[in-house]
């Protein structure tokens, strides 16, 4: 008896090697294409993010920073010291320090301070700061140190205080009525407190985890007392 074969051979057709190896090319240009377009939106998130935070603690950092210079209190002998401005760094990147009194202190019950408090204002390295926020740990750390307890006979470590990571360059500058001052120092200048403080602020915007090609960006602030 006479048996009937169909052939499967006849109707299927195998991919060749180069066609193989053309669509794994094409399907790795567009896994490419896709992972670009992704991190870029992830980028542009992060860089909005970060613009608002910095603002944030910008406008922040500036209220307190003039709250402490309105309610400052006249050097004396006894509780409230001399006020200290000092200049540091460079021409183009300074790293000034100022030091002084105000009465912006909230007394607590159960503490002895009173609302007399000596605050400082300068730049500490971040890393002790921001140990696990790598985006923040460029530049240096504008950092409040408060005193409280001003009557120990032995040196107190302060409450410290970051208000603003990445900063380039702070700047102090004093006025006594006719000139501005890089410095001041209440123990000779006359008046012993100056009229008007002004601040310069240079904070840069970091790369983030993606990277970036366009220059770091700045961003000024001023406070006057």
């Amino acid at each position: 008896m006479k048996k009937n074969y169909i052939s499967i051979h006849s109707s299927l057709r195998a991919f060749t090697l180069i066609e193989v190896l053309m669509a794994t090319a094409m399907f790795s240009v567009l896994l490419l294409a896709v992972h670009s377009l992704i991190g870029h939106a992830i980028n542009l998130r992060e860089k909005a993010e970060y613009s608002v935070r910095i603002r944030q603690d910008q406008t922040y950092a500036m209220s307190l920073i003039k709250c402490d210079l309105i309610n400052i209190t006249a050097p004396s002998d006894v509780i409230t010291g001399s006020f200290l401005g000092e200049k540091g760094g460079n021409l183009k990147l300074r790293r000034d320090s100022v030091v002084f009194h105000t009465t912006t202190g909230l007394p607590q019950y159960g503490t002895p301070w009173g609302e007399i408090q000596k605050i400082e204002y300068s730049l500490i390295e971040p890393k002790d700061f921001y140990p696990d926020e790598p985006l923040r740990q460029q530049g240096y750390a504008l950092v409040r140190s408060v005193y409280r307890n001003l009557l120990s006979s032995t040196e107190e470590l302060p409450e410290m205080v970051p208000l603003l990571s990445n900063v380039e360059s702070v700047q102090f500058t004093y006025y006594d009525g006719e000139t501005w001052y890089d410095s001041w120092d209440s123990e000779t200048q006359d008046p012993p407190l100056p009229i008007a403080v002004r601040m310069y602020l240079i904070q840069s915007v970091p790369k983030t985890r993606f990277g970036e090609s366009e220059d770091t960006r700045y961003q000024k602030k001023r406070v006057a007392r």
